[in-house]
């Protein structure tokens, strides 16, 4: 058994080129016609933040993000959230009260998927150390985590991941954050090239008010044939490479969080569809909630395809990302596409 205290890339400050990050648009390739906000990334929504541990060993490649999604205590004042489950072979935590009751209370947390147990139980000891340090009882909470499977990289077995590491991405959290081969997203894979974390913003105006919707991804799915940006099907221009891993038919991963933020305030209870929900509104209500669904149509898929090209196989510097059992992903060399755009 390994040490259980790999090093940990506690922040941005010591991965060291993190300010020059290159991100997709330093390529020349344009992502949809939507405005972004400052960072372009989840954190131009006012409040929320990210942090990132990673553990990179010959063994371990493998790592924990945390999103925290406002200032304030979400214990006490909880967020309005919503669960959207496409395959069902996630092996996340927390949903289902979020499904129940429309609500978040804790930070969300992004890791491998043997380690969601134990990086549960860290959130757990996160929040209870938040309400002692802010003296306010607590004998409930629903930790939301959620995981991707990096076996193909990471000795997964092991669950590198402790509570240690949890609290440095806690700690690390801050509006500018490194996307890419990163702290949950070390040990992914995407279209048989390196995944990891990816984000994206965009502003919509409503009746004259701005308004910002933020995107993060951890990619883990998909086959090289079938990448394809901004239309152009560039994967398969690619030979698939021997060391690459099995091509994900069945079973891909991928964890897509959405943030935004509105003035108008919330309703609590539980609705089983969008439109039910808006029916519930008066009717000049009604009106704005359904500009306000139209462009959210528009912008989301505008912004989740942004970010996924941000998670790694288009920013890395080098050309290969080795791990366990001689496992390695490829990255792709986007200046050979030149200046596209959708």
């Amino acid at each position: 058994m390994a040490a259980r205290e790999p090093y940990c890339r506690k922040s941005w400050i010591d991965w060291g080129d993190h300010m020059n990050q290159k991100r997709i648009a330093d390529y020349g390739i344009n992502i949809g016609e939507m405005p972004r906000r400052t960072h372009n990334k989840i954190t131009d929504v006012p409040g929320v933040s990210v942090g990132h541990c990673t553990i990179d060993t010959e063994d371990h490649k493998t790592g924990v993000t945390v999103l925290l999604p406002s200032l304030g205590n979400i214990n006490t004042v909880k967020l309005p959230a919503a669960a959207f489950v496409l395959n069902g072979y996630g092996k996340s935590t927390g949903l289902m009260q979020i499904a129940e009751l429309g609500v978040l209370e804790t930070p969300l947390v992004l890791t491998n998927t043997l380690n969601v147990g134990l990086v549960s139980d860290a959130l757990v000891e996160y929040m209870l150390q938040k309400s002692r340090q802010e003296s306010y009882e607590l004998l409930s909470i629903n930790p939301v985590v959620l995981e991707c499977n990096d076996s193909y990289l990471n000795n997964i077995q092991q669950r590198m991941v402790s509570r240690e590491h949890v609290f440095a991405a806690f700690d690390a959290a801050s509006e500018d954050f490194a996307e890419g081969d990163v702290g949950a997203g070390k040990g992914m894979s995407c279209h048989q090239l390196k995944g990891g974390i990816g984000s994206a913003s965009r502003v919509m105006t409503i009746d004259g008010k701005e308004f910002t919707l933020g995107v993060l991804v951890q990619t883990n799915h998909g086959q090289l044939r079938d990448l394809t940006i901004c239309g152009h099907a560039v994967g398969r221009l690619q030979k698939p490479s021997s060391t690459q891993p099995p091509a994900l038919d069945c079973k891909p991963n991928i964890v897509h969080d959405q943030a935004w933020e509105a003035s108008m305030e919330q309703k609590r209870q539980a609705f089983s569809s969008v439109d039910e929900y808006i029916a519930s509104f008066p009717a000049d209500v009604q009106e704005i909630l359904m500009k306000i669904r139209s462009m959210i149509r528009g912008i989301v898929p505008d912004a989740t395809e942004h970010l996924a090209y941000g998670t790694s196989w288009l920013i890395s510097n080098s050309d290969w990302n080795s791990g366990f059992q001689s496992g390695a992903d490829r990255v792709y060399d986007c200046k050979r596409f030149g200046t596209i755009s959708l």
